[in-house]
Protein backbone atom coordinates (compact mmCIF):
# COMPACT_ATOMS: atom_id res chain seq x y z
CA UNK A 1 0.00 0.00 0.00
CA UNK A 2 1.31 3.06 -1.25
CA UNK A 3 1.64 5.72 1.86
CA UNK A 4 0.09 9.11 0.45
CA UNK A 5 1.25 12.95 1.94
CA UNK A 6 0.01 16.02 0.90
CA UNK A 7 2.44 19.29 0.05
CA UNK A 8 -0.76 21.13 0.70
CA UNK A 9 -3.06 21.01 3.97
CA UNK A 10 -5.69 22.73 2.34
CA UNK A 11 -5.93 20.11 -0.71
CA UNK A 12 -5.50 17.64 1.82
CA UNK A 13 -8.45 18.53 3.33
CA UNK A 14 -10.35 19.15 -0.20
CA UNK A 15 -9.36 15.25 -1.12
CA UNK A 16 -11.00 14.24 2.51
CA UNK A 17 -14.28 15.88 2.12
CA UNK A 18 -15.99 14.97 -1.03
CA UNK A 19 -18.78 17.91 -1.29
CA UNK A 20 -15.70 20.62 -0.82
CA UNK A 21 -13.66 19.04 -3.95
CA UNK A 22 -17.16 18.77 -5.49
CA UNK A 23 -17.66 22.43 -5.80
CA UNK A 24 -14.60 23.50 -6.40
CA UNK A 25 -13.63 20.11 -9.25
CA UNK A 26 -16.55 19.77 -10.50
CA UNK A 27 -17.82 15.77 -10.99
CA UNK A 28 -15.63 14.14 -13.03
CA UNK A 29 -12.56 15.52 -12.33
CA UNK A 30 -13.32 14.90 -8.46
CA UNK A 31 -14.33 11.09 -9.13
CA UNK A 32 -10.85 10.78 -11.09
CA UNK A 33 -8.85 12.33 -8.50
CA UNK A 34 -10.57 10.12 -5.92
CA UNK A 35 -9.98 7.22 -8.13
CA UNK A 36 -6.18 8.21 -9.00
CA UNK A 37 -5.86 8.23 -4.67
CA UNK A 38 -7.21 4.85 -4.20
CA UNK A 39 -5.08 3.29 -6.74
CA UNK A 40 -2.35 4.89 -5.21
CA UNK A 41 -3.05 3.23 -2.10
CA UNK A 42 -4.03 -0.14 -3.43
CA UNK A 43 -0.56 -0.60 -5.23
CA UNK A 44 2.40 -1.92 -3.21
CA UNK A 45 4.28 0.41 -4.92
CA UNK A 46 4.94 3.27 -7.86
CA UNK A 47 5.57 -0.06 -10.26
CA UNK A 48 2.21 -1.31 -9.75
CA UNK A 49 0.92 1.55 -11.45
CA UNK A 50 2.77 2.16 -14.35
CA UNK A 51 1.27 -0.61 -16.52
CA UNK A 52 -2.14 0.44 -15.73
CA UNK A 53 -4.35 2.21 -18.81
CA UNK A 54 -6.36 4.93 -16.58
CA UNK A 55 -3.63 6.27 -14.92
CA UNK A 56 -0.94 6.63 -17.49
CA UNK A 57 1.86 7.88 -15.04
CA UNK A 58 4.35 9.82 -16.51
CA UNK A 59 7.89 10.31 -14.91
CA UNK A 60 8.64 14.54 -16.28
CA UNK A 61 12.15 15.34 -16.93
CA UNK A 62 13.74 16.90 -14.42
CA UNK A 63 14.42 20.70 -14.45
CA UNK A 64 17.87 22.26 -14.18
CA UNK A 65 17.90 21.71 -9.87
CA UNK A 66 15.31 20.12 -9.35
CA UNK A 67 16.01 17.08 -6.55
CA UNK A 68 13.55 14.71 -7.26
CA UNK A 69 11.67 13.36 -10.12
CA UNK A 70 7.81 14.47 -11.01
CA UNK A 71 5.61 12.46 -11.30
CA UNK A 72 1.73 12.66 -12.97
CA UNK A 73 -1.35 10.77 -13.32
CA UNK A 74 -3.95 11.20 -15.98
CA UNK A 75 -7.21 13.27 -14.71
CA UNK A 76 -9.62 14.86 -17.44
CA UNK A 77 -7.89 15.79 -20.22
CA UNK A 78 -5.35 18.29 -19.83
CA UNK A 79 -5.32 18.14 -16.18
CA UNK A 80 -2.77 16.03 -14.33
CA UNK A 81 -2.59 15.02 -10.49
CA UNK A 82 1.25 15.64 -9.86
CA UNK A 83 3.23 13.88 -7.02
CA UNK A 84 7.18 12.97 -6.42
CA UNK A 85 8.51 10.07 -3.80
CA UNK A 86 8.33 10.58 -0.13
CA UNK A 87 11.58 9.27 0.52
CA UNK A 88 14.69 11.70 0.94
CA UNK A 89 16.83 10.72 -1.54
CA UNK A 90 14.23 9.19 -3.86
CA UNK A 91 15.25 5.41 -4.33
CA UNK A 92 17.26 5.22 -7.51
CA UNK A 93 18.48 2.72 -9.62
CA UNK A 94 22.40 1.63 -9.57
CA UNK A 95 22.92 3.15 -13.07
CA UNK A 96 20.87 6.97 -12.27
CA UNK A 97 16.76 7.55 -12.25
CA UNK A 98 14.02 6.65 -10.04
CA UNK A 99 13.74 2.67 -8.80
CA UNK A 100 9.68 3.08 -8.85
CA UNK A 101 9.88 -0.53 -7.39
CA UNK A 102 10.75 0.71 -4.05
CA UNK A 103 8.79 4.35 -3.65
CA UNK A 104 6.54 3.30 -1.32
CA UNK A 105 4.87 6.81 -0.24
CA UNK A 106 4.19 9.80 -2.40
CA UNK A 107 3.84 13.66 -1.91
CA UNK A 108 1.30 15.01 -3.86
CA UNK A 109 2.18 18.08 -5.33
CA UNK A 110 -1.42 19.17 -7.27
CA UNK A 111 -3.35 19.48 -9.74
CA UNK A 112 -2.51 21.28 -13.03
CA UNK A 113 -2.25 21.60 -17.23
CA UNK A 114 1.49 20.95 -18.16
CA UNK A 115 0.47 22.19 -21.33
CA UNK A 116 -0.78 25.66 -19.22
CA UNK A 117 1.03 28.68 -18.97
Amino acid sequence: MIDIEYQSDAFRKECENKAKMLKKRGEKRAKLIQQRLSELRAANCLEDIRHLPGPRLHQHTRKHGQKKAIFSVDLDHPYRLFFTASADPEPSLPGGGVDWKLVTAVLIIGIEDPHGN
